[in-house]
């Protein structure tokens, strides 16, 4: 086993001290390593450990290392996990989405410690797991809170992880705390304008929170960003202006959340596919494809490795068959959501341990957390969700301390993805884009 670095063994040795602790490290700084010595050196063996379900797998691989026994519940049927814990007095490993619909029986279980892995996850005040959470960490004496990206979108994202290490300081009502520190949009109360007392915030933080940035551990980040903007073909500009104005220009009144689904639509026209009613997919171009494919195609000319990040399934399919086409030679895997776990090995291995040029086509949401893949050279975003934290745990996949790593984002102009783009660097989302801009804004991405 490697040795500690200075900030885990900083975190070991306060773990007396601090009961209760959100462990703000950046990515790639071994916060599970850095929970693992806590539990360690806390002397209990009875707890829970919660994580999005592509890091529960590895959460156990850490444990066992450390002589832990591990019951590793996610994705276990709920009466499977109530008749298992029963007299369990080892480490339960649970994914989030099995969380709020066992809570109460994981209370009555009392677990001697709870760690939160990625609690960015629980930063809702009214989502049912982040509740749950609240419920387990307010009635448990150890708790870590682990996560990269505290605050992905504004310092009221801090309250629902925060009031987990101490509810008197943050209080355990969200209304008491935004009403004495944040300034809410008049209509739309979940959107934060501005703060009353931001150092308050930053002082309560800094008291319940252990942050180590990474380039205080190895030096600056060495990133190079490039946007790749395209062009659609004049059919298919035509297309999306019409749809476009049907859709949401000439629409009747809509609520947000209606015309998020339409920018949804509109987005995947922007990549070249057009949804239909039978649920078929209609390629109306390859501008996008064409582009990544060119690059893709020095890329491995040089000899390299590159990551794909997608968010449509069929999206990943399309770039998968490319590929194979015109490069058959080339090492080629898939990481999406509900993959096989030996697939996804393999996969990663692909890039970690193989020879020559290869590509990983990747899910975001599966591939952006709990795996290295620092060997590739380049990344690509073929598509995007909405969330600033994907975005960055997903270009974290590939940091390589010391070499620099070439991030590009394929935006086609004049189109949805532009606002995509925008609500991402001002570490918005779309949902609150909406609220902002004008329809003709979002569409065409003026």
């Amino acid at each position: 086993m490697n040795d500690l670095w200075d900030h885990q063994k900083q975190a070991r040795e306060e773990a007396k001290s601090f009961d209760k602790r959100l462990l703000a490290w950046d990515p790639r700084l071994g916060k599970t390593r850095g929970a693992a010595e806590c539990i360690k050196e806390w002397g209990v063996y009875k707890g829970l450990i919660v994580a999005p379900l592509v890091v529960c797998r590895d959460w156990a691989k850490e444990l066992r290392l450390h002589g832990f026994d591990v019951l590793e519940c996610s994705g276990s049927p709920l009466e499977r996990l109530r008749t298992a814990i029963k007299g369990y007095k080892g480490v339960v490993i649970l994914n989030y989405d099995k969380l709020a619909p066992a809570v109460e029986f994981l209370l009555r279980w009392k677990p001697e410690f709870l760690i939160l892995d990625e609690s960015h996850w629980i930063k809702s005040s009214s989502a049912k797991r982040a509740k749950a959470a609240r419920r387990l960490a307010w009635s448990t004496k150890y708790v870590r809170l682990l996560t990269g990206t505290p605050a992905p979108n504004n310092m009221g994202d801090l309250w629902g992880q925060m009031t987990c290490v101490d509810p008197i300081l943050w209080e355990k009502s969200f209304g008491k705390f935004a009403n004495r520190f944040l300034i809410r949009h008049p209509l739309y109360s979940s959107k934060i304008i501005g703060y009353q007392d931001l150092s308050g915030i930053e002082r309560r933080f800094n008291a319940g929170a252990h942050i180590v940035r990474r380039e205080d551990v190895f030096g600056a980040d060495q990133y190079q960003f490039v946007r790749r903007g395209i062009a659609l073909p004049m059919s298919a500009d035509v297309l999306y202006k019409r749809l476009a104005k049907k859709w949401v220009l000439d629409a009747p009144i809509l609520s947000a959340e209606h015309i998020f689904k339409r920018m949804v639509r509109l987005q995947q026209l922007s990549s070249g596919y057009l949804p239909l009613d039978d649920g078929t997919i209609q390629e109306i171009h390859t501008a996008k494809l064409d582009a990544v494919m060119a690059d893709l195609d020095e890329i491995f000319e040089s000899g390299h490795k590159v990551v794909l990040f997608y968010k449509f399934r069929w999206e990943g399919d399309r770039y998968e068959q490319e590929i194979k086409k015109l490069f058959p030679w080339v090492g080629l895997g898939r990481i999406m959501g509900g993959d096989n776990p030996s697939d996804r090995s393999s996969a990663i291995s692909l890039v970690e341990k193989g020879v020559g040029p290869s590509v990983i086509l990747a899910q975001t949401q599966a591939g952006g957390i709990g795996i290295s893949l620092a060997e590739a050279r380049y990344v690509g975003f073929i598509s995007s969700g909405y969330s600033f934290s994907e975005r960055k745990q997903a270009i974290d996949r590939v940091y390589k301390r010391g070499e620099t790593r070439c991030v590009t984002n394929y935006v086609v102009t004049g189109t949805i993805e532009v606002a995509i783009e925008q609500a991402i660097l001002n570490k918005s989302s779309l949902y609150d884009s909406i609220r902002n801009l004008g329809a003709e804004q979002l569409v065409f991405g003026q």
